[in-house]
């Protein structure tokens, strides 16, 4: 990758600093000034697209313009509050408010004339929106909200304010959604600001909503939006607050290596001692290295990089020790309280949510499976309550597809499927395709999945040639089966045939945590075009790398909703469901129907709210050329667009990228 700075960011980051020298700490509650400085420099709409007022800048260049702020202004406070402003309520409102209130509140934020805050934290939640108590009660003439917010950056000055609050209790964090709140609204009350160690320039305080009507015009997004809405705001912030910190520890190294050439001790300078000398060098690798991870990765939801930098700035800031600092005792605690909360922000989210992300110092799945049956096992014991099947017959929670398969596995055990076995799953595609191919799993058998619109004849095939013994159908091709030439017998069981078990039928389920990693999982078949088709065997191990890999790659998470596009008998469905369900998130199955259906697929991609989307070039050409993707002004929650199976015409690239230009793209075919 070029690290070089283009002429625009670097003209941009000499002006910024020389903005960012010019301000001296002032108590931004009764002093607006500084900030007004910031939004004359366009700091207040750096990442806010140009329609809406902003500067239009992509993350890279907004965090070099941080980084220069950073470094120059003595008040890191303040810095934190447009930063909050900028990130977690411009961006929100530019890109999720309906036109008539972008209109009116995007432009004056961008400008300075308003003051803009988040509110999500409260007593008993932070960053879990799932515990989240704040209400929010459709009535006549929009919603009334209720509940109290803590540690609201800006809050006790902000003029617009975006709230997250229930609709939905029982839906989790699907049932969150995102308002805006707008300075005098009846039932309003912005607290006084905390006294707080660090970031003194910063007003942090409480608001509370007693009774606080808010027009349905207000909302931002969809009702349920609000959990991916701020997620997406958090993306900014995770990438670019950390910016501020790097321009401190720039500024920290800067001041220590100059003291360290002045300073004489014993007949020389400070610096000459190799102690000091390679305590400084080593702090100035840290700095040089940060940039970098920023710039390879600008809109990646950072995980690791986000600790890694983090890492190197508490090991930079020790740069300071070297020399005497008569404010080090002012600046530093900003330095480190306000860059900690984030590192317990993410830990109070895994807490909740169950799960640990896959990381380097971490080799163990997220998930803790030592098989493909063990995910869906643990998905069920974690997050039980919440999707695991978006189908277009219905919606299976995990607990509910966990019982599904029971059923299933049930019956293999009764038709004498031992460990090794292969099963046919011949099956349109549905839940209870799905839970038949667990069931395999979780007997031990190696599942052998079968295209629904194939011929009979070439099913035969396939069934003699794997040896299967068991075919898991519709009742229609059971009874085809029959007349099927084998070279052994084959029997047949349907979904249906699992509805009303005989008395007595129940019998124990293999343990899934007892299947050898090694042992092969599923074998998935050529198409044949060349011939005969050919069995391609896969091993659990091997899936298990391969979905780790992915899942620490996208950086998923249980808010995530992974579309199916792909039939069950193509390897991109492993991706689609081992990867959702690895980490608490939803499959969202395509309707066989829609497949090429660009218009469906886009309404599809709109409505389910896709964040990862994987399937081959051909059917996101359609949805480019023929199905209006890239003329929707409808707002969407796609982070990740994965491709395969065929080339993907360089065009169609670059119109995504510029359409989207934040949407993370994965070529997986080469």
């Amino acid at each position: 990758m070029d690290f070089a700075w283009t002429d625009e960011q670097r003209t941009l980051y000499q002006h910024a600093s020389a903005v960012a020298q010019a301000l001296q700490p002032v108590d931004l509650a009764h002093d607006r000034r500084n900030w007004q400085r910031l939004a004359d420099l366009g700091f207040l709409g750096l990442s806010v697209p140009l329609a809406s007022g902003g500067m239009g800048l992509d993350a890279l260049t907004t965090a070099y313009v941080v980084e220069a702020v950073g470094r120059h202004a003595s008040d890191t406070g303040l810095v934190f509050s447009a930063c909050a402003h900028l990130f977690a309520a411009a961006m929100p409102i530019a890109e999720h408010a309906g036109p008539a209130l972008r209109d009116r509140l995007v432009a004056p934020l961008c400008s300075g004339e308003f003051i803009g805050a988040n509110a999500i934290t409260e007593g008993d939640a932070g960053s879990d929106v799932f515990a989240l108590k704040t209400r929010a009660e459709r009535v006549v003439d929009g919603y009334l909200l209720n509940g109290s917010k803590s540690y609201v950056t800006n809050g006790p000055i902000a003029d617009v304010i975006v709230v997250y609050a229930s609709t939905r209790p029982e839906h989790g964090h699907l049932g969150i959604s995102a308002f805006v709140v707008e300075k005098g609204r009846r039932g309003l009350v912005r607290a006084a600001p905390f006294e707080t160690t660090g970031l003194t320039g910063s007003p942090i305080g409480a608001v509370y909503l007693n009774d606080c009507l808010v027009p349905q015009d207000n909302r931002l997004g969809a009702e349920g939006d609000g959990a991916a809405i701020f997620r997406a705001s958090m993306q900014w912030e995770r990438i670019c607050l950390f910016a501020i910190y790097l321009g401190v520890m720039e500024r920290d190294l800067d001041a220590a290596v100059s003291h360290a050439r002045e300073r004489t001790q014993f007949g020389k300078t400070i610096g000459r001692y190799q102690a000091v000398g390679h305590e400084a060098a080593a702090r100035g690798g840290a700095a040089a290295a940060v940039p970098r991870v920023l710039a390879a990765r600008p809109r990646r939801r950072l995980g690791a990089c986000r600790v890694f930098g983090e890492n190197r700035g508490q090991r930079g800031c020790g740069a300071i020790r070297i020399g005497r600092d008569p404010d080090s005792r002012r600046r530093r605690p900003d330095d480190r309280y306000a860059a900690r909360p984030w590192a317990a922000r993410r830990a109070a989210v895994d807490g909740v949510l169950g799960y640990q992300r896959y990381t380097a110092r971490n080799r163990r799945p997220a998930h803790g499976a030592m098989n493909l049956a063990d995910v869906l096992t643990g998905a069920a014991r974690r997050f039980p309550q919440r999707p695991a099947v978006v189908a277009p017959e219905g919606v299976a929670s995990f607990a509910d597809l966990d019982r599904r398969v029971d059923e299933f596995a049930a019956a293999l055990l009764q038709a004498r499927v031992e460990p090794g076995d292969r099963v046919v799953v011949y099956l349109a595609k549905s839940i209870d395709a799905v839970a038949a191919l667990q069931a395999v799993l979780r007997v031990g058998g190696v599942y052998v999945p079968c295209d629904p619109l194939n011929p009979s004849a070439r099913v035969a095939r396939i069934v003699d040639d794997c040896g299967a013994r068991v075919l898991v159908t519709s009742p229609q091709a059971a009874a085809d089966c029959s007349s099927w030439p084998l070279a052994h017998p084959l029997r047949a069981l349907t979904a249906e045939s699992l509805e009303q078990p005989p008395p007595g039928a129940g019998c124990p389920v293999a343990t899934p945590g007892n299947i050898d990693p090694q042992r092969t999982a599923y074998i998935l078949y050529t198409s044949g075009s060349t011939g005969q088709p050919k069995g391609v065997c896969i091993s659990h191990r091997a899936a298990l790398a391969f979905v780790d890999w992915a899942v620490t790659l996208l950086q998923a998470s249980p808010l995530d909703r992974f579309a199916n596009h792909a039939p069950l008998h193509f390897d991109l469905s492993v991706l689609d469901m081992y990867a959702a369900w690895s980490c608490g998130a939803a499959m969202v199955m395509i309707p066989e129907d829609a497949a090429y259906d660009p218009r469906r697929l886009v309404r599809l991609l709109i409505d389910e709210r896709i964040s990862i989307w994987y399937s081959v070039p051909s059917a996101l050409m359609r949805m480019i050329d023929h199905g209006g993707w890239l003329g929707t002004d409808e707002p969407h929650q796609l982070q990740a667009l994965l491709f395969a199976g065929e080339p993907f015409p360089v065009k169609y690239v670059r119109l995504l990228r510029e359409r989207f230009p934040h949407l993370r793209m994965f070529n997986f075919y080469g």
